[in-house]
């Protein structure tokens, strides 16, 4: 977050100061309004710089602009009331000099806005008297010498009273230079810069008609701050609670003024600022008729993949922003996941309103017009155009780095590879000191969409015969642990939340990524003809927004899609990948180029000595199931006088009864299968019975 200017101690003649506390201007009975401060009164012509319409900017950029003028008031000449009740506090926000509008806050912004306003308060009482203001209607006025009184009474049936702190913005008397500085604000980044126009010290006040705003030809030149850049002159910031507040609306987008409780706790646990959701206000506004609409609609249907322990710590924020929406949540195996849903939908039933993960069956999905366009989400465009479907039919959820996981012992930064190329030419990782396992679809298919078909056959050819790598069974998570215990010396490919696991432990691990980094997503696509249609389009736009984004993470470790949030950090070992081209696994690819390059990866797997049990090489036998063992999870059928036996997997093995995919449970003895398998004892592929 940035911190507000540093002020140069010095302090500046007094002159005519531009609020003057009023009493006139407030309307008989709001007497909680009569401590106002307002400059409505005074004769000044409007900024142009508040010539468009105002924005909310964050509390706790006016706490930062608040507390930088109590800094400077205790050095002008300024009287003010010294105590300011502990009730219920609203801003005026004024959009020109003569109106403005108010806004409630809530408690705890309440007391952290009082105490910065006391603060002023108090610098303002350290002032001795105040010269004469002329007004506009030429009659002149004097800042009372002591302390305002601050008694009040409640107005029946009103909970609190209400008091204004007028920030006002309008043009300002200087008598010194007021050059060009970035303000600081709620998104936590340096906004426009906007100059200011004066004399030099103790000069006389510019005239009227001399542009406070100008250009920045207009603006003298100041003087320097000691660390180099132009320094702010004292009295520069009498109106700090006003011209500055005044851009902070026009200049700067701010997250929600009151984030959820849940947000503010992931954020504390995640060690990041607010400002991280800088712009959060904007991405959820949607269309008054989704929100109506959802209201009617309550439940919505997500079939996902969130584990048990995680989908409450996702789902949190979202219920306390939307909670008339009741997300239904089913983790199921893939075939009840992604199968059944379309199968009802052919049947014309929707069983699921969301979708996740449903890459592989995206074309039969296009096929029967079984997707929502997703374009009409405020949030789809927020997305990383290569994580989101050209189509609109899909988005990402989240997304996966493939790289290389390499132990500290054995390989130093200076061997590591700049691309995927550099590992063919790098003794390093040559003769069994890389251990790769049989997952090309995590990089080999990416690079393959990235480089090409040519190019990938061609690394292929040569990974296997140059480099040599051990050609393991293990699972991606297992090839890791073997590579801390100096089984080899780097592993592919591997994940970097994988990795970090190790390494916070003491493990001698760390993980690194040749350009171009593939990349997996998980998508979600929202059910053409589901009933209700805003519930779902509320709850995706809200997961495709920042504080969606960075929940998921929260929950699960995905990297987020949103492109706000790409360099942020969301990486175990952000370093590895920064600025760094991606090479991304799409449905389209899955769909389109995965046999082939499965089938090239295959062949060269083999001829390095690797065990190959896939359907791409597997043979297809029609026979009848003489025995169906363990509840489905193993059979037994004849094949040329000889039984066979296949071990049958709730997740990998496709099992289809009559046309409809089934759970193997439902395969009973005696039926008529086609069954598509490597061998004997191997894990069927297919399994599909009459």
């Amino acid at each position: 977050m940035i911190s507000p200017p540093t002020l140069p101690k010095r302090r500046a003649k007094a002159d005519q100061s531009t609020l003057l506390r009023s009493r006139t201007m407030v309307p008989k009975g709001r007497r909680s309004m009569r401590k106002s401060w307002n400059i409505s009164a005074l004769s000044i012509p409007p900024s142009p710089l508040l010539s468009k319409p105002a924005k909310t900017c964050g509390i706790p950029a006016l706490l930062r602009i608040i507390n930088a003028t109590a800094t400077e008031l205790r050095s002008v000449a300024f009287r003010g009331p010294s105590v300011l009740p502990m009730e219920a506090v609203a801003i005026r926000l004024a959009a020109s000099s003569s109106s403005g509008s108010t806004f409630p806050l809530r408690s705890e912004s309440r007391k952290a806005l009082t105490a910065a306003v006391q603060r002023v308060a108090g610098a303002r009482a350290q002032v001795e008297r105040r010269p004469t203001m002329k007004l506009s209607n030429g009659s002149a006025a004097r800042a009372t010498s002591g302390p305002a009184n601050t008694s009040r009474k409640r107005n029946r049936g009103t909970r609190n009273d209400v008091i204004g702190v007028t920030v006002a913005a309008g043009r300002a008397l200087h008598n010194g230079p007021v050059p060009e500085h970035n303000i600081p604000c709620a998104a936590g980044r340096r906004m426009a810069p906007f100059p200011l126009a004066g004399k030099g010290a103790g000069d006389e006040v510019p005239p009227r008609d001399t542009p406070v705003l100008g250009s920045r030809h207009d603006r003298p030149n100041g003087p320097k701050h000691p660390r180099g850049r132009p320094a702010m002159n004292l009295p520069s910031l009498r109106l700090a609670a006003a011209v500055l507040a005044g851009a902070c609306l026009v200049t700067a987008p701010a997250p929600a003024a009151e984030l959820p409780e849940a947000t503010k706790k992931m954020l504390a646990k995640l060690k990041m600022d607010a400002t991280v959701l800088q712009g959060l206000d904007e991405e959820l506004k949607m269309p008054p008729e989704w929100i109506a609409g959802a209201k009617k609609e309550g439940k919505v249907t997500y079939f996902g993949t969130f584990g048990l322990s995680e989908w409450p710590q996702f789902i949190e924020p979202f219920k306390a922003r939307y909670p008339f929406i009741n997300v239904d949540h089913q983790r199921n195996s893939r075939i009840a996941r992604v199968d059944k849903p379309l199968i009802a939908y052919k049947e014309g039933r929707v069983i699921a309103d969301i979708i996740a993960a449903i890459a592989g069956q995206m074309k039969a999905y296009k096929e029967a017009d079984a997707l929502m366009d997703l374009r009409v989400l405020p949030n789809f465009a927020r997305v990383d155009q290569d994580l989101r479907g050209k189509s609109g039919l899909w988005v990402g959820e989240k997304v996966k780095y493939w790289c290389m996981a390499y132990n500290t012992k054995f390989i130093k930064k200076a061997d590591l590879p700049r691309t995927w190329d550099d590992i063919l030419t790098t003794k390093a990782f040559h003769n069994g000191n890389i251990g790769v396992s049989d997952r090309p679809h995590n990089w080999i298919l990416p690079l393959w969409t990235s480089k090409g078909a040519d190019y990938t056959r061609n690394y292929i050819t040569r990974f296997f015969r140059e480099v040599k790598p051990q050609l393991r069974k293990e699972g991606a998570r297992a090839i890791v642990t073997l590579t801390i215990a100096g089984e080899f010396h780097a592993a592919i490919p591997a994940t970097d939340y994988r990795v970090a696991e190790y390494k916070e432990k003491g493990a001698p691990i760390s993980w690194h990524c040749p350009e171009p980094t593939p990349v997996t997503t998980s998508e979600l696509v929202i059910v053409k003809g589901t009933k209700v249609p805003n519930a779902a389009r509320v709850f995706m736009n809200w997961y495709l927004s920042r504080e969606g984004q960075i929940a998921q993470y929260y929950a699960s470790g995905g990297a987020p899609v949103h492109r706000g949030l790409q360099d942020i950090g969301f990486s175990a070992f952000p370093e590895a990948i920064k600025g760094k081209r991606v090479a991304v696994r799409s449905p389209e690819s899955l769909d389109d180029e995965f046999t082939l390059a499965l089938r090239a990866w295959r062949a060269a797997w083999k001829d390095a000595g690797g065990q190959v049990e896939e359907a791409s090489v597997a043979k297809k036998v029609a026979t009848k199931l003489s025995k169906v063992l363990k509840g489905g999870r193993e059979l037994a059928f004849g094949v040329g006088g000889a039984e066979h036996k296949v071990k049958i997997s709730g997740s990998r093995t496709q099992i289809v009864v009559k046309g409809k995919p089934v759970r193997r449970n439902s395969l009973k003895q005696g039926m008529a299968c086609d069954i598509t398998y490597a061998g004997d004892g191997s894990e069927a592929k297919i399994v599909a019975c009459k």
